[in-house]
């Protein structure tokens, strides 16, 4: 380089220029080695396989292995606080449910780390709707006829969980609060066991995602009653939306996972990787696979990330407070 610098200056050329060049060029190279993913959550889960999916098409067009980490546990918090102490070079990242962010540090006392201090948005990733769903053995059609026979029965009946905390327990209980009624909530260990007691009418309901229940509502044996989507939806076009059924959208938010960097990772390498993913984002073949999973991809820039992320805090924080709900 050194060499070449005198060159060019003995030619009259500008060496300042030269090196504006070549750090552009360096800065452009991204990853530049190993790049590791690390997902909160089991292998073969949700964010685990688009984690994959955009790990794959990124490895191949980069030239540099990307390694996707499971490190479940505590609703996202261990592998979240990973990520939040890791180096700040841009070659580990979090992808991760962004309620789960949110929501930990009014459901938890020891959090160990600080989400909009230690970690920092890159790009939301994709999103999937929640539905509000019945067994079909429940007298009730319809979102406002479900709302009524609950209204009728007040402490009698229970709905489906994954857990107290989850966002399927958050969204109930907004739709709970907003409506006055009285139900008991029942957590689960596994969507099986969940659509398992909706079918046999142990819980009267249940808010998921739609990959566990499309094929029981598909042959009747659950039935959707709204969705939080703005509009109906691809995999499921009967279900209303939650506006037409007489709620609002903060009863049904969608979950919407996103990729963090460690909170000190720079700016330009922010939108260096932003730059990257999104383009991996787009990609046909990508689009395709993460269809096939019933979620929609939303890339987007950095800042809005953080919006979305700033926009959707308070109603969900608010469910939180409401039906008083801690971890410990």
């Amino acid at each position: 380089m050194k060499f070449l610098k005198s060159l060019l200056a003995g030619l009259g050329l500008a060496v300042a220029g030269l090196s504006v060049v070549h750090d552009g060029l360096a800065q452009e190279s991204w990853p530049s080695k190993a790049l590791k993913i690390v997902v909160p959550y089991p292998p073969g889960s949700g964010p685990d396989l688009l984690a994959r999916t955009i790990g794959q098409s990124l490895a191949a067009s980069s030239g540099q292995p990307v390694v996707v980490e499971n490190k479940g546990g505590a609703n996202g918090i261990i592998g979240s606080d990973a990520v939040a102490k890791a180096a700040a070079d841009g070659h580990t990242l979090l992808l991760v449910d962004r309620l789960a962010l949110i929501t930990n540090p009014a459901l938890y006392s020891n959090v160990p780390f600080n989400w909009q201090v230690d970690l920092k948005p890159v790009t939301e990733v994709a999103r999937v709707q929640l539905y509000l769903v019945t067994g079909s053995r429940l007298p009730a059609r319809t979102f406002n006829e479900f709302i009524q026979y609950v209204r009728a029965n007040p402490d009698k009946l229970s709905y489906a969980t994954s857990g107290n905390g989850h966002i399927n327990h958050l969204s109930m209980e907004a739709i709970v609060k907003g409506f006055g009624l009285k139900i008991n909530a029942v957590p689960y260990k596994s969507a099986p066991q969940i659509t398992t007691a909706l079918v046999a009418g142990e819980v009267v309901s249940v808010v998921t995602g739609p990959v566990p229940v499309l094929g029981m509502v598909r042959d009747g044996r659950l039935r959707t009653l709204a969705v939080g989507a703005d509009k109906r939806t691809r995999e499921l076009p009967d279900a209303p939306t939650i506006v037409e059924s007489g709620g609002t959208p903060a009863m049904l938010p969608p979950t919407v996972f996103v990729i963090m960097a460690p909170g000190s990772t720079p700016d330009g390498m922010v939108g260096r990787m932003n730059a990257a993913l999104t383009t991996v984002m787009r990609r046909p073949e990508v689009v395709s696979a993460i269809e096939q999973q019933a979620l929609e991809l939303v890339p987007g820039t950095a800042a809005q990330a953080a919006q979305h992320m700033r926009d959707v805090g308070p109603g969900i924080l608010q469910a939180i407070r409401d039906a008083g709900i801690k971890m410990e």
